[in-house]
């Protein structure tokens, strides 16, 4: 809320009764007949009422003002409380030095016309005493904020009581009651014990930094050197129009107004108070600060133990406050990862050839480093010696980070001063650092979280992808039947199939991609595209396969390979082709045996070597299909299998599960495969994908 906002009601009630106000004190004082003015006020018991009244309403609407705009949702700030008020009180000071000034010229130049040189008078005293009474009340509305900072029921009521005695003061502008009668003596004493109260009431003090105190001593300072000015004014005002009998013109005596005395005893009393707490509490501000830095250190890395996954700037966070902490000249921060291999290093004014000689004579001085805090309370007589870059280096304090007995790393602190660091601030430090520690681990715990959490997300991704690339292909043509099954591993693998059927032909493909997770899943949608692009083309397998292997080193990442088979049928006349790539052979169950087919022809995995020659590695297979015939495709998955007795699932159990299970439909031999693979496993876990076709000839 702005000081003085346009349109405040306050504003203009008190504006308004001061233009009154002024306006009945010039008829007052340019009244014609003097003695009638003094036989008024000596025939009545009260004060001018009509023109008190507008002086009372001056007042109320200043505190009224003032009040309202300190009990606003103004933000707390003892700092700026007292710097705005101290400009306001400069400003008031230099406005009322002006007027002291006319005053002064009006008196050694007085010719002419008394009434002119009365109104004058006058008028400038009004505006003085009405500047005071601005100066006063906002200082007691600004000093309540105060008063009433972590208050209790006692602080309230006093406050209270505090705020009544000035109202009730305000009804002595319109009686006259001596000084030393009853009711003044208990009014006074009763408002002084209450100034007294409220004047220790100051725990903001404790808020306050070394700086801020000085700063505020002095801003108090000024104020009491203002409000003393003030007083002087306002005596030397009531002297001198004592001096020159114009009691009977003016009835406004700043003196002779308690609202006015009141306030001027409350601040002064409060300011001085403050002045007198924060000067004793100075020599102990650098310890509190000290204090409030550790805590405020603790708090920032507990903040970080929760907030933050950036490890670096855990390490910085933790480098500043330390230093901070210790108003070190230099700083540094050495952190090894898991495996104890160095990580991270951060510094402050500070190069890792100095860190380095720092820490050769620390060892020679026979500390053990990495294990136990050294502490070097001068370094130029360790006895060691090193030359280092920054001569004035005294104090050498080293502290490592220890998390359940596991090393983590090694904080550096030094100073330009010899015995720098006590026991207490050791104490600090070491603290400090095991907050740390704990930080540091939380930090890297919750890296590997999310880590662990975006590599599920990439696996769920990949696996979504695999499904959207593996075709169900298991169905029945005319002259056989087709069964497919496939299952990845804990991470998504790289088994690939597909099949295209065109011209009575039936062209398919079981492959290997080397990788897990989504690399692999790439590289099985690059496969795709390759192999529905080339079956467009009506290729032999062998040109097939030389087209596929030139496109797989272009698009596949360098570090891959495939494995596969592709296979070929023709239902015109039942021919059966097969090509191997590096992959497992072909079973083929007939007559009750079955055989590996392509178990001696010549074979290289795509993407291996780059040369139009690549046919010359391969050598196709071909036999014609009888009925009842079953071949079997699978990828190593299979025959890598092991189980308790750390034995692989070899071939040889592949044939005999086909020979046993011959008979059934190609569905059912591929189930009892894949059952009896798991049977054989037993408790063990399959750690690679693991796919297998079944062809049934009918």
């Amino acid at each position: 809320m702005p000081l003085f906002k346009k349109g405040n009601p306050y504003i203009l009630s008190a504006a308004c009764c001061w233009v009154v106000y002024i306006m009945l004190s010039y008829w007052l004082v340019g009244h014609t007949d003097p003695t009638v003015h003094a036989h008024l006020l000596q025939d009545f018991e009260v004060q001018p009422f009509g023109i008190n009244l507008f002086f009372t309403g001056f007042i109320v609407s200043i505190a009224l003002f003032f009040k309202n705009y300190y009990n606003s949702d103004k933000p707390l700030n003892f700092n700026n409380d007292l710097w705005s008020t101290f400009y306001f009180s400069a400003g008031l000071l230099v406005v009322i030095l002006l007027n002291t000034q006319f005053l002064h010229f009006f008196r050694i130049s007085k010719t002419g016309d008394e009434s002119l040189y009365n109104h004058s008078i006058d008028l400038l005293n009004n505006i003085s005493i009405g500047l005071i009474i601005l100066f006063v009340v906002n200082f007691v509305f600004s000093f309540k904020r105060m008063v009433l900072f972590q208050k209790n029921k006692i602080t309230e009521l006093s406050w209270l009581i505090f705020e009544g005695l000035l109202v009730l003061s305000l009804v002595f502008n319109f009686i006259h009651v001596p000084i030393l009668h009853p009711v003044s003596l208990v009014s006074l004493g009763t408002f002084f014990l209450i100034t007294f109260f409220l004047a220790t009431r100051m725990p903001w003090v404790a808020y306050l930094s070394k700086t801020q105190k000085w700063k505020n001593v002095l801003y108090l300072v000024f104020t009491i050197i203002v409000l003393g000015l003030f007083v002087w004014y306002l005596y030397m005002e009531a002297n001198e129009f004592h001096a020159a009998h114009r009691h009977q013109y003016i009835v406004l005596d700043g003196l002779q107004k308690p609202i006015v005395m009141n306030c001027i005893v409350f601040v002064g009393a409060y300011a001085l108070s403050s002045i007198m707490v924060m000067l004793f509490n100075m020599p102990t501000a650098s310890v509190f600060e000290q204090k409030f830095s550790e805590v405020f250190s603790f708090q920032k890395l507990s903040e970080s133990i929760h907030t933050s996954t950036d490890l670096e700037e855990v390490y910085r966070t933790f480098l500043d406050l330390s230093a901070i902490t210790t108003l070190a000249e230099s700083a540094w921060l050495e952190v090894v990862d898991e495996n104890n291999m160095a990580a991270t290093f951060e510094s402050q004014n500070i190069t890792k050839d100095e860190v380095f000689k720092l820490k050769k004579i620390a060892r020679k001085a026979s500390h053990n480093i990495y294990q136990n805090i050294s502490s070097l309370k001068n370094v130029k007589n360790a006895g060691v010696k090193v030359e280092l870059a920054n001569t004035k280096t005294r104090s050498l304090l080293l502290v490592p980070l220890f998390y359940k007995q596991k090393y983590m790393g090694l904080l550096g602190l030094t100073k330009n001063i010899s015995h720098a660091f006590s026991n207490e601030l050791i104490e600090t430090i070491q603290g400090l650092t095991n907050q740390a520690a704990i930080s540091i681990s939380n930090s890297r715990l919750m890296v590997k979280a999310i880590e662990t959490e975006r590599y599920k997300e990439e696996i769920s991704i990949a696996r979504k992808v695999k499904q959207r690339l593996l075709p169900n292909i298991s169905q029945e043509f005319k002259q056989l039947s087709l069964s497919v099954f496939s299952n990845s591993a804990d991470e998504v693998g790289g088994d690939y199939y597909d099949c295209h059927y065109e011209d009575n032909k039936l062209r398919l493909i079981l492959a290997d991609v080397a990788g897990h997770g989504t690399a692999a899943a790439f590289n099985m949608a690059q496969l795709k595209g390759i192999f529905k692009a080339l079956s467009q083309q009506k290729l032999g397998l062998k040109e097939f396969s030389l087209l596929m292997n030139n496109a797989i080193l272009q698009c596949v990442d360098k570090k891959s390979f495939i494995t596969l088979t592709l296979l070929e049928i023709d239902f015109s006349n039942n021919q059966v082709e097969l090509l191997r790539a590096g992959h497992c052979p072909s079973l083929l169950h007939r007559d009750g045996e079955s055989k590996l087919i392509d178990e001696h022809t010549k074979t290289l995995g795509m993407g291996m070597i780059s040369s139009d020659k690549y046919t010359d590695f391969i050598e196709p297979t071909r036999f014609i299909a009888k009925s009842n015939d079953v071949l079997f495709l699978y990828t190593d998955g299979i025959i890598e299998a092991r189980n308790d007795q750390n034995e692989f699932f070899e071939e040889k159990y592949l044939q005999e599960v086909v020979n046993k299970y011959a008979y059934l439909s190609a569905v059912e031999i591929n189930q009892n495969i894949i059952n009896y693979l798991h049977d054989f496993v037993s408790h063990s876990t399959i750690d690679d994908d693991y796919s297998s076709i079944i062809i049934k000839f009918k």
